[in-house]
Parts: structure tokens; sequence; C-alpha cells
């Protein structure tokens, strides 16, 4: 076997995998949304799981905009140091007996 067929056995072998995955995560998604659901919060839901996908994939190769370059495109401020977490005050809980 040559390696165009090697190549194309191959290409075949991806693109049915990616059908496979394709056709289970969209019974999944169909699964989690209620029964009345239209055919525009479908695609919808869809759009957003895709766009995630390839945000995360993204993400896994290195492409990624540091936080300071995304504030400074777009001229926002932040803190540079979180305050500290104040802990809640601790309730009082006054029991009256009738």
């Amino acid at each position: 076997m040559g390696a165009a067929q090697r190549y194309k056995k191959t290409a075949i072998y991806l693109e049915n995998n990616m059908l496979d995955l394709v056709h289970h995560a969209t019974h999944r998604l169909i699964n989690q949304l209620p029964d009345e659901v239209s055919w525009d919060e479908l695609a919808y839901q869809s759009e957003v799981r895709a766009s995630i996908g390839r945000d995360l994939a993204d993400a896994d190769v290195g492409r990624l905009i540091p936080q300071e370059e995304i504030e400074q495109h777009f001229g926002i401020t932040t803190m540079t140091k979180a305050p500290p977490l104040l802990a809640p005050k601790a309730a009082k809980i006054i029991i009256v007996n009738p």
C-alpha cells in the first residue's frame, strides 16, 4: 500500500470517527434539553458547545492572549491583587421558647 492510499484510508477513518463523535455529542445534547426545546435553542446550544470546544482546543495548543494584553487593548484596569476574603460574621441565633 502506497503513502497516498494510507493517507486516504487514515483520512476516511478519522472522518468516520469525527462523525461518530458528533453523532454521540448531538444525542447527549438533545437528551439534556427539555422536551419542548425549539430548533433555535437547539442550534444555539450546539453552537455554544462547539465554540467552547474550539476555545479549549486553542488553549491546549497555547493559542491564548494574556490577561494583561486584553486589559490594555480594551483600556480596562483591574486590581493586581485581590483583597483578602473576609470571614462572614457568625450569626447569633436566639431560640425563644414560648
